[in-house]
């Protein structure tokens, strides 16, 4: 479902894979949808005819999951389905509805998950090496809100559609599967382009255990993607190429004072390909689920569509 953005990625990715056929490609709009093509696609306007396929991706704009969703309640097959699952807290209720039976054959693609930037900082936390966790930082940014063009894209519909609620949710959904639910949460949206619609936004989690995270996503800023975690024995830190881990705190210089922990190289990878390795590798995930037949645990379904909920529920207006 859908034929541009994260939806040509999908495309892309099927017509290269010999194990996965591309049937249908759904739109409402199927002449539009055409023209939007870069390619020639098997474009239909008859969702009906996807239901003869065995799994379906789901990666049209988060306003249209919902009716999508149920146009497809009685599809017997797999859906991936692109973060958020949707976007209203009453669609969230709705999801949450859904029978054990269907959840588990549906997968919110946080690809981050699946970032290899993600599961080295994972792996960093597991075994534990930089301690006990102080505080995180992600942030994510780029100039689009300054474009011309940008006033007709779908991110400057409405609020929800804000960089907070659709890029930044990717590492809120990370810290909770990583940490569990935090304790508080609170998320400022506002707008630096003058557009009407929310071009930047901070979420701040805190946890019982006093670890606190921020993260900054903006479509108002130069192009940025930094990551840091702190802990109490040292820190990791992306910069968009690298990932580093700084350890171990008690390092002295020869005056005997603190100085700058021995850096660790963990990964070389730019963001750009880092991101390309995250949506093949959440798209291979789900390919074996369904060639396996094996179900998602709904208690991770429910996790992911409730992490819309969260930001939600603490986010606030701010000054225009």
């Amino acid at each position: 479902m859908g034929v541009r953005g994260q939806a040509a990625r999908h495309i892309r990715l099927i017509n290269a894979n010999p194990s996965v056929e591309l049937q249908h490609v759904y739109h409402p709009d199927p002449e539009k949808a055409e023209i939007a093509a870069l390619t020639e696609l098997p474009v239909t306007g008859d969702l009906d005819v996807c239901f003869e396929s065995d799994a379906i991706i789901v990666s049209s704009p988060t306003s249209a999951h919902f009716a999508q969703l149920e146009a497809l309640a009685d599809y017997p097959g797999y859906i991936l389905l692109e973060k958020p699952a949707v976007e209203s807290q009453a669609d969230i209720d709705r999801v949450m509805k859904f029978s054990e039976d269907r959840k588990s054959r549906i997968k919110v693609n946080f690809n981050f998950q699946f970032n290899p930037v993600a599961q080295i900082l994972a792996a960093c936390l597991s075994d534990r090496l930089i301690g006990d966790l102080i505080h995180a930082s992600f942030e994510t940014n780029h100039g689009g809100a300054f474009k011309d063009d940008w006033r007709g894209n779908w991110r400057m519909t409405d609020r929800l559609s804000g960089p907070i609620y659709t890029v930044g949710i990717h590492y809120v959904q990370w810290l909770v599967s990583q940490i569990g639910n935090p304790a508080r949460i609170t998320v400022q949206a506002s707008s630096f382009a003058g557009n009407e619609a929310d071009d930047s936004g901070i979420a701040r989690l805190t946890w019982d255990n006093r670890f606190v995270a921020d993260v900054l996503t903006s479509y108002a800023s130069a192009y940025k993607v930094n990551f840091q975690i702190t802990g109490t024995d040292g820190y990791l830190a992306y910069d968009g190429l690298n990932v580093n881990r700084y350890s171990p705190r008690d390092t002295f210089g020869e005056n005997g004072y603190f100085v700058r922990p021995p850096e660790t190289r963990l990964l070389e990878m730019s963001w750009s390909a880092a991101y390309d390795a995250s949506v093949q590798n959440s798209q291979n995930d789900f390919w074996v689920h369904v060639q396996a037949g094996s179900a998602y645990d709904p208690r991770e379904f429910d996790r992911d569509v409730e992490i819309m909920s969260t930001l939600i529920g603490g986010s606030a207006q701010g000054p225009r």
